[in-house]
């Protein structure tokens, strides 16, 4: 939210490499024998099943003792699975992988170390919203190869927003001459004529997805007028992409999902919504990002009330959450956060409201930024989804199929444990839909039929 301002221009700049959290194990046959399977897309869970794993793929899975012309279970690593449910890798939907994190003028976590946590609490996937192709482009290929032990990373390209609109006016309270360096790198929009363009320049990135910014932040500085937004997203839609719209207002949410915007990369922020708000929401068919903890946190942060999780002190170092402590004192913070705490009552209010009218939604964090940090707030995220009324069996789906689907189609080769699949697998201790902090549970991680674990004394 904040930070992704100048993900490109500073925020990696800021990281400060640490030693290895987690490790990918050589990749060995896998056996998960006598689990519990849930496969993400919201059926029965299967009781006593074994599930192989052969190379990058989930090759069998059947009920336990039974015989499989595809082969026996035998060889390799056999992993006992009673008393475990085996589910699909998990998705953080909305992430800025190379941000750091960290207070706004001091170090932070590398990107090699962020893509660790996701790991450690199970998430296999994560969609960046924010940072220029070119500079994920290498971490990419680094993941892929295996010379860092991450997530699969989706991504956008450099996102649009309005001429001199959000981020800009935050990148100031982050760095001097924050704006100047944002403005020089985003692809800004005016009027209908700049479309095309900013198109052509994030297109030739080859996004997985295009990113809309409609928004104000803090009140009073310019945003994209809502004729150009409609202009926008269906130009990108007629040239094939998905779009996500970060848009803080209710209105534009609805403007922008009525436009045909493939999801909201936020709970919107501002603005009472309204039964005819949630039902125009839920006939547009968008999707919701969640991100709403990172709300309630940044509005914390900026208030001076932080207080680190359990998870926090697991998985975040020490400095940062120290810094964390600091109230920020730039006007522009300031102004965010007052407008953040008067708009609270609302954004709790929209969230019950979006899930009662079944709007769907794809769990998503906002990390990396400071003290929003990755894996420790997709614990959060999904609490507060639960506490706001999301059952669990949706919650697993708004983890696993629905976001795999979101942006690969009904054909996604991962977000489900299925034969022929990528075998991205999160084993938990316990029963997740009796039990939902058995999500909290993570026994082992798979990724692409590696397992991945955490360095010992790490």
């Amino acid at each position: 939210m904040v930070s992704a301002a100048v993900v490109t221009a500073v925020s990696a700049s800021c990281a400060a490499p640490t030693a290895a959290l987690m490790q990918a194990r050589p990749r060995e046959r896998l056996t998960f024998v006598d689990v519990t399977v849930v496969d993400g897309e919201g059926g029965p869970p299967l009781l006593h099943h074994d599930v192989v794993v052969e190379g990058e793929r989930v090759v069998i899975v059947r009920p336990t003792g039974a015989v499989d012309a595809r082969g026996s279970a035998a060889g390799g690593r056999v992993v006992d699975g009673r008393g475990k449910t085996l589910l699909p890798g998990f998705v953080d939907a909305h992430a800025h992988v190379l941000s750091s994190g960290g207070a706004l003028s001091g170090p932070g976590l590398a990107p090699a170390e962020s893509l660790a946590r996701w790991l450690a609490v199970g998430v296999t996937t994560v969609f960046d919203l924010g940072a220029a192709a070119a500079d994920l482009e290498q971490l990419i290929a680094d993941v892929d190869d295996g010379v860092v032990a991450g997530p699969r990373i989706f991504h956008t390209n450099l996102m649009i927003t309005g001429r001199g609109s959000h981020p800009l006016g935050l990148a100031d309270a982050m760095v001097p001459f924050g704006a100047v360096l944002v403005g020089a790198v985003l692809p800004q929009v005016a009027v209908e004529a700049d479309i095309g363009p900013a198109l052509d320049v994030v297109l030739e990135g080859d996004p997985d997805y295009v990113k809309v910014v409609i928004d104000r932040m803090p009140e009073g500085e310019p945003i994209m007028d809502r004729a150009v937004l409609v202009a926008l997203v269906k130009a990108a839609r007629a040239r094939g992409q998905r779009v996500f719209v970060h848009a803080g207002d209710v209105d534009d949410a609805v403007a922008a999902a009525e436009a045909g915007c493939t999801a909201l990369a936020h709970l919107p922020w501002r603005g009472a919504l309204s039964a005819d708000h949630a039902r125009r929401l839920k006939d547009s068919g968008v999707v919701v990002v969640s991100t709403a903890w990172m709300w309630e946190r940044t509005a914390d942060l900026l208030g001076g009330r932080f207080v680190p999780t359990p998870e926090e002190e697991r998985l975040v170092p020490a400095n940062l959450r120290d810094a964390a402590k600091a109230r920020p004192t730039h006007p522009a913070l300031v102004a965010l956060g007052h407008e953040l705490d008067d708009n609270a009552l609302e954004r709790a209010a929209a969230l019950r409201a979006l899930l009662q009218a079944g709007v769907p939604f794809v769990v998503g964090t906002d990390s990396v930024l400071p003290a929003v940090w990755p894996g420790a707030a997709y614990v959060a995220e999904r609490r507060a989804l639960l506490a706001a009324g999301m059952p669990v069996s949706e919650l697993v789906t708004a983890m696993t199929a629905r976001p795999a689907r979101l942006v690969a189609g009904a054909h996604a080769d991962f977000g489900v444990v299925a034969p022929g699949k990528v075998a991205d697998l999160v084993l938990v201790d316990g029963d997740p839909l009796q039990e939902p902090a058995a999500l909290d549970r993570v026994a082992l991680v798979v990724r692409r039929g590696q397992v991945v674990e955490r360095v010992a004394g790490r």
